[in-house]
């Protein structure tokens, strides 16, 4: 075993890029019935402004600068944004970073295989980073004859080791064992001998990566800010955090449709009583006309926001909000009836064409000398299982899936794309937004997916894939793995009380004393199984129809 000496990084080379879409002159519409021009102002992705930071591996954090940020407090809307043509270049996907999983739902003895962009990576514990350890991101391909590094394992010296042949890596890629030579030193010294290896941050819960390994990366990711809301780093007086997970922590799964459909689905509150029909979020029969309005103007690195009145009467919200940081981040801010500021963070992370992972949580402001009641809210938020949270939001994903898998098949399709679609109202503003900053961001063609295609796979219609929720979350997620296995433990046990206890009953003597409690351990053991076997589909799959939806 020769430690190797340093090596430069692996050039994984980006997508060719791409042209603009033509010259916009769309329309939105802010109140329903007047139109108003837009204007889509293209800035450079490197000239935005600073954030408090996580430092990229490898590299050192840049001096803190105040930064603004679409998601803060939005008021009533003062100007509509205009529109006129780009001449910036497309949006630099691959030069950003993007959230890839939890840390405490990724295990640390194996590396773990991601998706991003249509590329296989692969996120892994490095134990012997200084001081502390720290999560690790490789191209899925062994150099030596690119075997996947997944199903690799994190060998006693804590390197990742390739299985095929055994060639070892340090945390920044670098080959440090070859076990086929005596001598591994010129092996080892080789550029092509590294692993592709990416910059990688955490904060606020998450594991990010900055999906590019080329020379300069890692100096260039930690320069960038991470796209975190600012709301989650202010703090009070005391130093604590104005903020705090409402429940369940965050949540992720991977959503049968693409990401551009799952941001606009994150901006059109229009659709939550309807689509949700039933669910935490209220009826269609609460729905409410309201008003939508975009502020500001839309950047192609500063993004867009929004404000909105109540579209249901559902919880008693008022006013609310919406923000987009490009290229993946929506924050939905709200405030109840009580006053309480609420945040719904989502991250709309490109697996591939048609494939999105869905990272969100919902955040509650901490209210200053509350009273009994509210004290007694968020003991009981911190209660709730995480596994319970993220069935509720299971039954609200649901009522989204087969629509959005329907309708951007359908776009794909239409002659002019979504200009095709009649969005007529105030409420469609937010939308119409966004798909101007995609075509600014050079539009479908100028998203980076591996192999250059960004087509859609073929409509899926099996509802059992599109509303899986064993292999697209609970496989993933410890909290909602380990409820299913003690719900299966418990129906085999079940099972096995009730058989047991009905032979005991019929092997004692008539009359006997035990008799009723050998009839009644049966009884209780058969109702035991029939409820654990009863709410298992809950974290495997749940049929869902909308126009059994009553």
């Amino acid at each position: 075993m020769v430690p190797a000496a340093p090596c430069a990084a692996r050039k994984v080379a980006p997508a060719p890029s791409r042209g603009l879409a033509a010259p916009l002159f769309a329309r939105s519409t802010l109140n329903g019935s007047k139109w108003r021009a837009t204007e889509v102002v293209p800035r450079s992705h490197s000239q935005q402004h600073q954030q408090p930071h996580v430092a990229a591996a490898g590299a050192a954090p840049p001096a803190s600068a105040a930064r603004s940020h679409p998601g803060a407090q939005l008021n009533s809307a003062v100007a509509a944004p205009s529109l006129r043509p780009s001449t910036s270049q497309p949006f630099p996907w691959l030069h950003s970073w993007y959230p890839v999983g939890v840390p405490g739902n990724l295990p640390k003895n194996r590396p773990t295989k991601i998706t991003l962009f249509g590329r296989q990576l692969v996120v892994w514990w490095d134990a012997a980073a200084q001081p502390a350890g720290r999560w690790r991101c490789f191209e899925n391909l062994c150099p030596h004859r690119l075997a996947p590094l997944s199903e690799g394992r994190i060998d006693g010296a804590g390197r990742l080791q390739c299985s095929l042949h055994g060639w070892a890596f340090d945390g920044r890629g670098r080959c440090t064992s070859v076990p086929q030579v005596v001598d591994a030193t010129h092996t080892c010294a080789s550029r092509r001998a590294c692993a592709a290896a990416f910059p990688t941050a955490e904060a606020h819960g998450l594991i990010f990566v900055w999906p590019d390994a080329s020379p300069g990366a890692a100096a260039q990711a930690a320069a960038t800010p991470l796209p975190i809301p600012p709301e989650l780093l202010e703090a009070d007086s005391s130093g604590q955090a104005r903020y705090e997970h409402a429940g369940g922590g965050w949540f992720v799964k991977l959503m049968p449709h693409d990401f551009t459909t799952t941001l606009e689905n994150f901006v059109d509150p229009a659709h939550a009583p309807f689509a949700h029909h039933g669910t935490a979020i209220g009826t269609r029969e609460e729905a409410l006309p309201f008003e939508l309005e975009v502020e500001g103007k839309v950047t192609l690195d500063g993004g867009f926001r929004a404000c909105f009145t109540a579209p249901t009467r559902h919880m008693g919200v008022r006013q609310g909000g919406i923000a987009f940081q490009p290229p993946c981040c929506m924050v939905n801010s709200f405030t109840l009836g009580s006053g309480q500021a609420m945040l719904l963070v989502g991250y709309m992370v490109p697996a591939s064409p048609g494939r999105t992972w869905l990272v969100r949580a919902t955040f509650a402001e901490r209210q200053a000398g509350a009273g009994l009641a509210d004290a007694a809210a968020r003991t009981l938020r911190r209660c709730v299982p995480r596994w319970l949270a993220h069935l509720s939001l299971h039954d609200i994903l649901d009522g989204d899936a087969v629509l959005l898998h329907g309708q951007e098949r359908h776009l794909e399709q239409a002659p002019n794309g979504w200009r095709s679609c009649f969005m007529a109202t105030s409420a469609d503003g937010a939308v119409l937004a966004l798909r101007r900053w995609l075509d600014l961001a050079g539009g479908a063609a100028g998203v980076p997916w591996a192999g250059g295609s960004a087509a859609l796979p073929p409509a899926e219609p099996s509802k059992r894939l599109l509303l899986d929720r064993l292999h697209s979350h609970t496989e993933h997620c410890p909290a909602c793995s380990g409820a299913l296995c003690a719900l299966r433990t418990t129906r085999t046990a079940g099972v096995v009380a009730a058989v047991g206890a009905t032979a005991a009953a019929a092997w004692l003597p008539a009359g006997c004393p035990l008799e009723p409690a050998a009839a009644a351990a049966a009884a209780s053991g058969a109702l035991l199984a029939a409820a654990a076997h009863w709410a298992v589909p809950n974290f495997v799959f749940k049929d869902f129809s909308h126009p059994d939806s009553h």
